[in-house]
């Protein structure tokens, strides 16, 4: 998370150790009533291990928000005769601390 006045930028961090491709996403939530503010939209597909990803709002009314973010993973289990299958879908919700605007 960073902040620029009126603005507010997400940026997520992924060390994804399975290598199962994963799609990092972000929203930025308005904490008095729950709704998206603005969708930082997803990052695209990788199975890499650490990567970064930035994306920003420069147009954030007052208020108070957290940025959330997740990702989306493409199902896989971790061996054939294993019942810890992860299922397409999509997994998180971390929440940055809350940011004030205004």
């Amino acid at each position: 998370m960073a902040t620029q006045p009126n603005a507010i930028g997400a940026i997520a961090k992924a060390r994804n150790v399975s290598e199962m491709p994963i799609d990092m996403c972000a929203q930025l939530i308005n904490v008095a009533n729950g709704s998206w503010a603005y969708d930082y939209g997803c990052w695209g597909w990788h199975d890499g291990n650490y990567d970064t990803y930035t994306k920003w709002d420069n147009n954030v009314p007052d208020g108070t928000y957290v940025v959330r973010v997740g990702f989306w993973m493409n199902g896989a289990c971790t061996n054939e005769n294993s019942s810890s299958c992860w299922g397409y879908g999509y997994y998180g919700g971390a929440e940055s601390p809350r940011i004030t605007v205004g």
